[in-house]
């Protein structure tokens, strides 16, 4: 991940312009902090999130066509750690289909923070673009 924030208050090797392979740690930092990072707002961490997940897409593709077990050597690690009454088999086959599967972008809504009365930032939607958002995604 190339790092767009800073986070070095946490960890010092995430400045801004680093590019790092995540740890399990610095991934919750990526991920989860919010108000003392960047602007504070939600939307700053879904940006990070974005990121994030669109490179575990490109990392799960990339290790899929490499390696055509791979997807069942995950399945065994995390079974360790997980518990599904889905069925191996399944799961593998359902890794499997969605490696062609088109990833589209997230969609956000026009609108604007304040400062709320706990002082925390609040995003308030248009409802011009909640209403245009809605027509496309359920009428047209």
């Amino acid at each position: 991940m190339t790092i767009e924030d800073d986070f070095s208050a946490y960890d010092p090797q995430m400045v801004p312009g680093a590019t790092l392979k995540l740890t399990d740690h610095q991934a919750e930092l990526f991920l989860h902090s919010r108000m003392t990072i960047g602007d504070g707002t939600n939307s700053s961490r879904m940006r990070r999130h974005r990121m994030y997940l669109n490179e575990v897409i490109r990392m799960m593709r990339e290790r899929l066509s490499e390696n055509v077990s791979y997807g069942n050597d995950l399945l065994n690690q995390l079974s360790e750690i997980s518990v599904s009454n889905v069925k191996t088999g399944k799961l593998i086959n359902e890794l499997n289909r969605i490696y062609n599967y088109s990833v589209l972008p997230v969609e956000t809504l026009e609108g604007k923070y304040q400062v709320g009365k706990d002082l925390f930032k609040e995003f308030h939607a248009d409802q011009a673009s909640i209403d245009s958002w809605v027509v496309k995604c359920f009428c047209e």
